[in-house]
C-alpha cells in the first residue's frame, strides 16, 4: 500500500522534525538555488525523466 509522504513525516516526533527542519535551514542558507542551478542543469522534461513522472509544460 502507498503511503502519503505527509503521513509519513506526521507520524515523525516533534523533536525529530525540528532536528530535520534545523538541518534543512542550514542546507537551505549555505547552497544558494542559482548555485544548485549551475551545478546541475536539468531542463523540465530532464528532470521529469529523472523522476519518472509526465512533465506539464505551460
Amino acid at each position: 500500500m502507498t503511503k502519503k509522504f505527509a503521513d509519513l513525516v506526521a507520524r515523525r516526533s516533534p523533536e525529530s522534525r525540528g532536528r530535520v527542519y534545523a538541518i534543512y535551514q542550514q542546507l537551505r542558507a549555505e547552497t544558494p538555488l542559482h548555485e544548485l542551478s549551475q551545478e546541475h542543469p536539468l531542463n523540465q522534461d530532464a528532470l521529469a525523466k529523472t523522476l519518472h513522472i509526465l512533465s506539464k509544460k505551460e
